[in-house]
């Protein structure tokens, strides 16, 4: 089940990103879209090696191996690109600034479970 959600994740993806790219949007932001789609494929991958894993544990594990390959490298390539600045520090201090706010904010939902 979970395949075919993330089946239909990845479709909307697409779309999503074409109507992204036909428009005015910003290359950071068409390479963020771009990265989705690979997101979506890499969640798909790791939710199909479960079935193949029931047929073949060794292909299973190496199509779930795959898709968290491909799902890192593409998340890794969004976060880039929603922080690029160019070749240049500001970048690092973009990526440094937007790490630590995650952080806050997960402290501060934990926090909030027991208070």
């Amino acid at each position: 089940m979970g395949t075919v959600l993330s089946g239909i994740d990845t479709y909307n993806k697409i779309d999503t990103f074409t109507d992204v790219l036909g428009s005015n949007a910003s290359t950071p932001d068409k390479v963020a879209a771009g990265a989705d789609i690979g997101a979506g494929v890499g969640n798909m991958m790791m939710n199909a090696s479960i079935a193949v894993a029931a047929v073949n544990p060794v292909v299973g594990l190496g199509v779930g191996a795959a898709g968290a390959g491909v799902w890192l490298a593409s998340r890794a390539t969004k976060f880039v690109s929603k922080n690029w600045k160019g070749f240049n520090g500001d970048t690092l201090k973009s990526m440094k600034n937007s790490l630590v706010d995650s952080g806050k904010k997960t402290i501060n939902k934990i926090k909030g479970w027991f208070s």
